[in-house]
């Protein structure tokens, strides 16, 4: 497998509780830990970004984290990229 770019790698490493939580909410940040305990995520690196399969939504990661994406729905910084983030930390 093609290993991460190092803005990405750098990025997820430096992604703490307080980083996700200023990029969505604390109850985003709890909800993305809680769903992250029945998922399995299938991942995929593609260029600079790493594409990450969460049940039936995909989230793409590029750095800055703020500017990854998902399929869902949602506005901003969902639950699955919360997800998504830790996961790949």
């Amino acid at each position: 497998m093609e290993s991460l770019s190092a803005p990405l790698r750098k990025a997820l490493l430096e992604a703490d509780d307080d980083y996700l939580v200023g990029l969505s909410n604390k109850g985003t940040l709890n909800r993305g830990k809680k769903d992250l305990q029945t998922l399995s995520p299938v991942l995929s690196v593609q260029g600079e970004e790493l594409r990450v399969e969460l049940g039936a939504e995909t989230c793409v990661l590029r750095a800055p984290l703020g500017n990854s994406e998902c399929t869902c729905p949602a506005r901003g910084i969902c639950r699955h990229l919360v997800s998504a983030i830790l996961w790949a930390k």
